[in-house]
């Protein structure tokens, strides 16, 4: 299958229409729809990460399988491969079974791709977008801007600001905006770490009427974070989760294999996953101080919002929060309360945030993870 594909037509239809349907159900989604217009409002045209990596109606429509060949033969580059097998390997001659299965997998294939991903930036001062959907009984927001690399020197800095800012129950986040003020389920924030500059995104589903103070409230965090040091419990926290979670990743092959190959995909040094506990414990409240500074800017991100803009449309031009634009959404109306809320959005401590954390297929930009730092695969398609 992997070296002589035939993409059957019926099986290539059937695929299609699935997707076809999922997008049409991804238009009466609220979630969906900010984790998208989020992705296409903070990346330039020419960029991959500002379209869902599962296509478009568009892109959808037109496969079939002679375009699935062709994407195939385009795409794949054995002389670039790593096989990754994870197992009990006991009396298992691995290097024989790859010899003996893809050793004729050679020069026919491969484009010579570098896989260079095009991440530019396409917002320079803060401004707002709202997709208008009367009627709707909640508003998603979404604030944030282009954000990182997997590859940067301050990973584990960042961990624990994130974890600190909107990755755990207790981050700043979450204890505002549902502690103390009850606006939402949950809220959360994070960079997505791709090969490319992933997203920075912060979070939250409020009731409608509570729009524009759930904003204010989550742009203060924002600056609060750069501009206050964290608090010794806060960091403990951090450092303490991230530390005694890291090891239930490795519980079964599959994460193992998926961490192994997330260091081949962010060409990570060997020792990656050694030394990843003992850098989160040194991790001091400067540094984490000095990583929200260097990479959280709520001056220039991007205020995308979800949700009846007759209702709070008011409110959001009193606030001066930048440039407003509306747009009527082609989504229907909202029935109701999202029941998802907590789950799709709150921080989450189940949420580990390694080092090469995920390696699989990635959903539009900032798409669902309440995590403070993941490290994706799955969308960088260069």
């Amino acid at each position: 299958m992997a070296l002589h594909p035939t993409f059957p037509a019926a099986e290539v239809d059937r695929l299609r229409d699935e997707r076809l349907n999922d997008l049409l159900q991804a238009e009466a989604d609220p979630r969906r729809r900010a984790d998208e217009a989020f992705a296409a409002t903070i990346y330039s045209a020419g960029s991959p990460y500002r379209r869902p990596s599962g296509g478009t109606k568009d892109t959808v429509e037109r496969l079939d399988p002679a375009r699935l060949r062709a994407a195939y033969g385009r795409g794949l580059d054995p002389a670039r491969a790593t096989l990754i097998v994870g197992g009990d390997m006991s009396g298992i001659d691995v290097p024989a079974i790859a010899d003996r299965l893809l050793g004729s997998w050679g020069s026919p294939f491969g484009a010579g791709s570098t896989g260079h991903v095009v991440a530019e930036g396409a917002v320079r001062d803060r401004f707002v977008r709202v997709l208008h959907r009367p009627g709707s009984v909640q508003t998603e927001i979404r604030i944030g801007h282009i954000g990182l690399s997997r590859r940067i020197s301050d990973f584990h800095a960042l961990s624990v600001m994130g974890a600190i800012l909107g990755g755990l129950f207790n981050s700043r986040l979450n204890t505002k905006l549902r502690e103390e003020k009850g606006y939402t389920y949950g809220a959360g924030a994070g960079f997505d770490l791709r090969r490319g500059a992933g997203p920075f995104a912060a979070r939250a589903a409020v009731n409608t009427e509570v729009t524009v103070p759930a904003i204010v409230d989550i742009l203060a965090e924002l600056d609060r974070i750069r501009d206050t040091a964290v608090t010794d419990a806060e960091l403990k926290a951090a450092r303490d989760f991230l530390v005694g979670v890291f090891p239930l990743r490795f519980e079964t092959p599959g994460p193992v294999v998926g961490a192994l190959a997330g260091l081949v995909i962010h060409e990570l040094p060997d020792d990656e996953l050694a030394r990843y506990r003992p850098a989160i414990e040194a991790v001091t409240a400067d540094a984490v101080q000095a990583s929200a500074r260097n990479h959280i800017h709520p001056d220039a991100s991007a205020i995308v919002l979800v949700g009846d803009a007759d209702a709070f449309g008011a409110d959001l031009e009193a606030a001066e929060l930048g440039r407003l634009i509306i747009e009527r959404d082609s989504g229907p109306v909202d029935e109701g309360r999202d029941e998802g809320v907590q789950e799709a959005l709150g921080p989450l401590d189940e949420e580990s945030g390694g080092p090469t954390e995920d390696a699989g297929e990635a959903e539009p930009a900032g798409a669902g993870e309440p995590a403070h730092v993941v490290s994706r695969i799955g969308d960088d398609r260069g």
